[in-house]
């Protein structure tokens, strides 16, 4: 604030939607291993291989195309949808089930760019939500100015993030130059950023 008074904190989108990710997939975690505590391994195998599914955007969920699960084996379950499959997953916890919707409404509310949406749904999440799952939620309150920040405006660190990660891969597998200046070189010319005469 000393140094650049005027600045607007910005707060990177992928770390929100990450931060919210882990909070249900923790929740999932938990009921995990209430299952195999309980003996209901199967289902909890069931939860662990299918994970995926429950963080996937609702709007692209099938409603319509049915096909064989390898978790939902026939005779019993000879064909379900998608939609069918992932409320099997739901029904195995009744905390899951209550956190799957919250979870969705507000993730779609950050892809739509709705911080009023955003911010009441998190300040109205109910009491009868997981502990753990409410309250690394409701973590995002603190920083309210900078993720309304990251849904107004178009600023993300994401492509500095990708060269540090070209970069830091390089000097993994780099460890056959002689020299740092023969490695900068080449991080120069992957990048585009000089050029061959």
């Amino acid at each position: 604030k000393r140094v650049l008074p005027n600045a607007k904190v910005v707060i990177d989108r992928f770390h929100i939607v990450k931060h919210m990710n882990q909070a249900f997939n923790e929740l999932r975690i938990r009921e995990m291993n209430e299952l195999r505590k309980a003996g209901q391994k199967s289902q909890a195998e069931k939860l662990k291989k299918n994970w995926r599914f429950l963080l996937k955007n609702r709007a692209n969920i099938n409603h319509y195309e049915y096909k064989t699960w390898k978790s939902f084996r026939a005779p019993k379950y000879p064909f379900l949808t998608e939609a069918m499959m992932i409320d099997r997953l739901l029904g195995f916890s009744t905390s899951l089930k209550e956190a799957y919707p919250y979870f969705h409404e507000l993730v779609e509310a950050f892809r739509d760019k709705d911080p009023d949406l955003f911010f009441s749904l998190l300040a109205e999440l109910p009491e009868t939500l997981d502990d753990g799952f409410r309250e690394k939620l409701q973590n995002l309150l603190t920083y309210e100015e900078g993720i309304t920040n990251a849904m107004i405006y178009p600023y993300t660190n994401g492509k500095i993030e990708a060269k540090n990660t070209h970069i830091k891969t390089m000097k993994r597998v780099s460890y056959g130059f002689k020299s740092f200046e023969n490695m900068r070189i080449r991080i120069f010319l992957i990048n585009q950023l000089i050029k061959v005469r």
